[in-house]
Parts: structure tokens; sequence; C-alpha cells
């Protein structure tokens, strides 16, 4: 007897069906992989995959990290280009942290 399937067109292109298959697809990332890391069942990733079931919120934080994107670009709540965004003004801040600290500390030397 064939396997009946309970995902509807509606749970599939849902947010984060879509993203978590974009993120895997774009990564070159099998879900076994993902499963290894989230320390869950390759099937279970299949059914976030199909939009069959969804994450508790420490597996959505959890893989929000792996893929390094927000929790809100996979649910839905941002998109692609703002994560984008964000990541890349997050990577200046860092960047300028550095540089400053690396003045001050050369300041502090010359003034000796």
């Amino acid at each position: 007897m064939p396997r009946k399937e309970n995902r509807t067109p509606e749970t599939k292109n849902a947010p984060f069906p879509t993203a978590i298959r974009a993120e895997l697809k774009e990564r070159n990332i099998t879900q076994k992989t993902l499963a290894d890391y989230l320390g869950i069942k390759r099937q279970t990733v299949s059914q976030y995959c199909l939009g069959n079931s969804s994450p508790d919120f420490n597996t959505l934080c959890k893989i929000a990290d792996y893929f390094e994107v927000s929790a809100d670009y996979l649910l839905g709540r941002r998109s692609s280009e703002q994560n984008d965004l964000i990541n890349q003004i997050s990577e200046l801040e860092k960047n300028f942290n550095e540089e400053r600290e690396r003045l001050m500390k050369s300041l502090k030397e010359l003034s000796k």
C-alpha cells in the first residue's frame, strides 16, 4: 500500500519548509548531514522540508546557527536579502570593534 502523504501545497510552500530546502540546496548539504548535526533522525529533517512537522524552539535555533541565518529568515519574517544585509552589518561591526581595539592599544603604547 503506498504511503499516504500529509502535505498540502500550503504546508510544503510555507516559509520554513521553503527556507530549509533552499539552504540545504544552496549549500549542497544533505538532510542526513543536518540531522547528524542536530542529533535527530534524517526522516525528521525530511518532514521539516515537506512541511509535515516543525522543529521545537531549540532545534529551530540550532538550524539557524548551522546555516548562519536568523530564525526570522527561516520563519519567513525576513527575506534572504535582509538576512544577508544584517549579516554584512554584523561583520562590519565586528571588524570595526577589532580595529578600534587595535588602535586603542597602539595609542596606549604611544602615550607611554
